[in-house]
């Protein structure tokens, strides 16, 4: 397994398989997502443009098989911002993690968690950053499409020190796999401080 970490403009150049990547992922639950391209270079133009954005991929072979994604809040798109201002937090000093995107085969192996920590280490050298966010998607616990074998990754934002703010929580509308148009789903941020740490 190969390990890149890719910075600021030079994402662009993965951008394609990056956004194959997510299509594919995002398929499953609790997304259940059905993506395009277009729609996905277009999310993927904010980390593209920034010079302060993170991509760490990982290759198989020369074949990307997981990726990790991260931004400044304060470059995302405006979506993510929506909850902070309406409850007045500031955003200059938070990293958000964007996905951690890893192929079914290569899952269980500890190859997500070790882009994390490779992730966090380049946010914490950065030095002016004070959090990390992520969002996550809100599902209904006894939703039947969530498969009998579905383990979330809840648990392990938990273990890793992230802290669930249920006050923070933006709307993004997409398309579900099999629905006929968009529908609008619920966001949740939590957050991990990285002072003292």
């Amino acid at each position: 397994m190969n390990f890149q970490i890719v910075t600021g403009q030079q994402l662009q150049q993965h951008i394609d398989a990056i956004a194959a990547l997510r299509i594919s992922i995002f398929k499953e639950y609790p997304y259940l997502y059905d993506g395009d391209m277009q729609s996905e270079m277009d999310y993927l133009k904010s980390y593209s443009k920034s010079k302060n954005s993170i991509l760490i991929i990982v290759k198989d072979q020369g074949n990307i098989v997981g990726a990790l994604t991260g931004i400044p809040l304060a470059e995302a798109d405006e979506m993510f911002l929506t909850p902070f201002a309406k409850n007045q937090l500031p955003i200059h000093h938070i990293f958000y993690l964007g996905e951690i995107l890893l192929s079914k085969e290569y899952r269980g192996k500890g190859i997500g968690y070790q882009m994390y920590r490779m992730f966090e280490d380049l946010v914490r050298q950065k030095k002016q950053y004070q959090k990390i966010a992520i969002a996550e998607v809100i599902r209904n616990q006894h939703d039947p499409r969530k498969p009998k074998n579905y383990i979330s990754v809840h648990k392990l934002w938990e273990r890793l020190g992230y802290i669930e703010h249920p006050e923070m929580v933006m709307q993004f509308s997409y398309k579900e796999v099999d629905s006929s148009g968009k529908i609008p789903h619920s966001f949740v941020f939590s957050f991990k401080d990285l002072e003292g740490v």
